[in-house]
């Protein structure tokens, strides 16, 4: 199955029931290329074992580095890691963060199948802001409810090809082959049903990442709406390297390890309360946007990403917003030889692993 003439493959999750039927078809490896960190994850589907798991840190100035110099840190960094670990499979799920994609629910007049395509390419002149030939469109219907018979929910998602051409070029210059481009968002979502099942009502996952904050809401188990904000873990370094007058590699180490120096945990508790607090009103705008303009209520939230595990957020996040927070935890439900993985590595990355765990979930053969 191609990607590149049209994602086939782009915006369909793996359906919780297809992993109780047991799986048949052979997995992809999942490949989440962060801003700061490469997770590679590797699964025996049938069992949901972790068959291959690495990661690799990039390096400070991989950080800021934009085009094709951030493509050389990439490579690099991915062909390190594939001879690392010893990967001889070469079919991959990546996935394109959510910034690059347009994801908009419509609503159309209920119609067969094969009228459904041309329809949805009517309607998404309206909502995409670049000639259509430049980009690379899919849908999947979401709904048809019985109480409005004539209409049907089709959530249309697009990407420009140029972005997912160098996603392909970058995979294949290491020797990899690009089976299913998806989203950050989908994948999360992918993650989610795996690991807690099929829910109905609105929750929210929260991804906070290097680079960002990514508000995904959730009904239904499909990504309804979805919020990005640039202050990230990277945003928390930055502030610590300016505020105690250190480079970005001593703040770095700082604010994962802390300090017993007095004067400067002093100065940094108070840089932490500074950003945490910048996170929670961006938070809070997103959800109350949402909730806002859909009239719901979100009660759960599921917490992840590298930055979410500052001692003490989570609880501080559900005192705010005053609902539930969960930390997201793959390990209730992924399973693993501890003779061949150390545990304590393993755990210290499940806040970074829904998104590769997303794609490794992913298979050659899509229903």
């Amino acid at each position: 199955m191609s990607i590149l003439a049209s994602l086939q493959t782009f915006l369909k999750p793996v359906s919780l029931r297809a992993f109780l039927k047991g799986f048949i078809h052979r997995s992809l490896l999942g490949i989440d290329l962060g801003q700061h960190t490469i997770k590679l994850l590797q699964l025996k589907l049938k069992n949901l074992q972790i068959l291959t798991f690495g990661s690799y840190t990039l390096p400070p100035e991989a950080i800021t580095a934009e085009g094709n110099k951030r493509e050389e840190y990439l490579l690099t960094a991915l062909d390190g890691l594939l001879r690392e670990l010893k990967i001889k499979q070469k079919e991959v799920a990546l996935c394109l963060p959510s910034r690059s994609v347009i994801i908009k629910k419509i609503e159309l007049p209920r119609m067969e199948k094969e009228e459904i395509t041309s329809a949805v390419f009517r309607e998404a002149e309206q909502y995409i802001p670049y000639e259509l030939e430049d980009v690379n469109i899919n849908y999947q219907v979401v709904s048809e409810e019985a109480e409005k018979s004539d209409r049907m929910e089709v959530l249309l998602v697009s990407a420009k090809k140029e972005v997912i051409n160098r996603y392909v070029a970058l995979a294949n210059e290491v020797g990899l082959i690009p089976y299913v481009i998806d989203v950050e968002n989908f994948a999360l979502v992918n993650a989610y049903e795996i690991c807690y099942g099929k829910t109905p009502g609105p929750l929210a996952i929260i991804d906070i990442g290097a680079s960002k904050i990514n508000v995904v809401v959730v009904e239904n188990n499909i990504p309804v709406f979805n919020r990005e904000v640039a202050i990230g873990g990277i945003y928390l370094t930055r502030k610590i390297q300016d505020n105690l007058n250190m480079d970005y590699e001593q703040a770095e180490k700082i604010k994962i390890e802390g300090t017993s120096d007095k004067k400067l945990l002093s100065a940094l508790k108070e840089v932490f309360v500074t950003v945490t607090q910048e996170w929670l009103q961006e938070i809070t705008a997103a959800l109350n946007f949402f909730e806002s303009s859909t009239k719901t209520k979100i009660n759960e939230i599921f917490l992840c990403g590298g930055s979410s595990r500052i001692e003490g957020f989570s609880e501080v996040l559900e005192k705010s917003l005053k609902k539930k927070v969960h930390n997201f935890n793959p390990f209730n439900t992924l399973r693993y030889d501890s003779s061949h993985f150390d545990p304590a590595y393993l755990e210290y990355y499940n806040y970074q692993i829904p998104i590769a765990l997303g794609l490794a979930l992913r298979t050659m053969v899509e229903k």
